[in-house]
């Protein structure tokens, strides 16, 4: 069985900035996650809405990856965090980052930048970790998508992750 491969750092990155080219869905994802952590930094949004987006996105992430990733072997690591929480937090530092140039001293800016690097670098990582099978990913989102995720394979076949390619709107649909 052929598995997913998860999108280079630097395809990530770029994603954070422009509409991806490739429709890969990790790279959709972390557009959509790029674009609310930009709107939340240029104008006031309503709190609820913005974590209620971003978790939204986060959870269609991490039920692809439970999904076309590969079983992990027996005695992988764990990773302290799902995908779909270390795709927020790039996408979060990423906006922090292109805010910073415009506004902050130039320590800071530096230190943005270094900060975006070193979690871009821990992704790449953790992807060659994740698609080797030797680390494998927390199942704290299970109990959003139910009981029958922790199997891995045991997912419906039938349920869609859809990301739609509005920034900011009503971004994800899991239907069955």
């Amino acid at each position: 069985m052929k598995h997913a491969v998860l999108p280079a750092k630097d395809a990530l990155l770029l994603a954070c900035r422009v509409e991806p080219r490739d429709d890969h869905p990790l790279l959709r994802g972390i557009h959509l996650l790029a674009g609310l952590h930009e709107r939340r930094l240029r104008e006031e949004v309503d709190a609820t809405r913005f974590h209620a987006g971003r978790h939204t996105i986060a959870l269609a992430i991490d039920h692809w990856v439970a999904v076309e990733l590969p079983v992990p072997r027996g005695g992988a690591r764990m990773h302290t965090e799902t995908l779909g929480s270390v795709l927020d937090r790039l996408a979060e530092h990423c906006a922090l980052a292109h805010a910073a140039l415009s506004s902050a001293p130039k320590g800071q800016v530096h230190e943005a930048w270094e900060l975006l690097a070193e979690l871009a670098l821990g992704y790449q990582d953790l992807a060659v970790d994740l698609t080797t099978g030797s680390r494998r990913l927390p199942d704290s989102f299970m109990t959003d998508l139910g009981h029958a995720v922790r199997r891995r394979r045991g997912i419906d076949s039938q349920r869609v992750v859809s990301m739609d390619h509005h920034r900011g709107t009503s971004i994800i649909s899991l239907s069955a």
